[in-house]
Parts: C-alpha cells; structure tokens; sequence
C-alpha cells in the first residue's frame, strides 16, 4: 500500500476540504526544493520562489488552485541563471504563512537548502506513484538543465554542494521505478545527475 501525505489536521479547514492531489503535492514539493525556500521575517512564516514570468505565473496558478494566496513583484534577486535581462526581470512569489506551513508539514527544509542535508520524505519515497512523477516534474523544470554531445542529448540535475549526494541517490532510484536511468558523478563545483536519453521522459 503506498503511503499517505501527512496533512496537518487544522489544513483541511485552510483548503476548504479540498484535499490536494498526490500529484500537485509532489508537484509544489518539487517545485520548492527547485527554486523555492521557506524563511521566517517579521514574524511570519513564508514561502517565496524566484523565476521568470512564466514560470512564476505557472507555480502561482497551480498554489491558486487549492486558494493559496500569495503576491508576486519584481527584484533583481529574483532572476534566473539564463540571461541578464533574465535576471534583471525576474520575479518573486511570495506565498503566505498556510503554504509555507502545509510544505513544511511534508518535510519540506526551513531556510537555506545548501547549509543543511536534503533528504526525500517517507511519503513521497514510499507514495503513490503520481505524487512521485509530480515530485520529478517539479525539480527538474526548475533545477534541471539540457546539455548534448554530439551523439546524445541530456538532463541533467545540479547540487552545488557535496551534502545533497544521498538526495540525489534518492532521486536516482526513484527515476528507475519509471524506467529511467542515470549516473551521479562529482565536478569540482557541484555534485550532478545524469539521464538520458532526453526522449524517455518528455
């Protein structure tokens, strides 16, 4: 039996009885570890993500749909690693405390990802297989990037730090349930995941 999402028991009041898909809650928890961090400021627990219009309006459509609010405006902190004017337009979505607690109570980390060991959740390692493929989208169309040689086409999944090497062998072994294979190799700056080819899971 795959196992459930822990849902803290006042959420179902915050989301109307309206219980989030297995597939969106791995989607919002991929999508966090991706681009997005939980911080505490001026007393408030919230959750922000950084990104391009487009990639922002999606993660907000998607948090909008079990009425999640939240605010988007523009910083240039909030850019992306493609181009500089990508990085000067970049946007900030900052969501309130509800959202912030909802992915906490999925184990989701508090503050900066790279100064602590990321490791997947019981539920999401041992859950459905839906919230997994969601969990997968969300991370890699955010922290995932294309690369080729001249023989084969890759996606690739960057961690800048030698902490994040059993979260990697995680998402390894969860990408082989779904039949697709990858090697986990170590470059200087980062520690990096390596799947192809490309056209098995597009």
């Amino acid at each position: 039996k795959n196992e459930e999402i822990p849902y803290p028991i006042r959420m179902q009041r915050l989301l109307n009885k309206k219980r989030i898909t297995d597939y969106d809650a791995g989607l919002m928890f991929g999508l966090m570890l991706g681009d997005g961090h939980i911080q505490w400021k001026n007393k408030e627990c919230s959750l922000y993500f950084t990104g391009t219009e487009e990639e922002i309006y999606k993660i907000k459509t998607l948090f909008d749909k079990y009425a999640f609010s939240g605010s988007i405006y523009r910083g240039k902190a909030a850019g992306t690693r493609n181009t500089k004017d990508e990085y000067i337009n970049g946007l900030h979505y900052k969501l309130s405390a509800p959202a912030a607690r909802f992915l906490l109570a999925l184990g989701a980390p508090f503050g900066k990802k790279t100064d602590q060991e990321i490791r997947l959740p019981s539920w999401l390692v041992n859950g459905h297989p839906s919230a997994q493929l969601g969990f997968l989208q969300g991370l890699f169309s955010t922290d995932g990037f294309l690369t080729s040689t001249k023989k084969q086409i890759y996606i690739r999944l960057a961690q800048n730090t030698t902490q994040q090497t059993s979260f990697l062998v995680e998402v390894k072994q969860m990408l082989e349930q779904f039949k697709i294979f990858s090697n986990i190799y170590k470059k200087e700056l980062d520690t990096r995941l390596d799947h192809s080819p490309v056209t098995q899971y597009m």
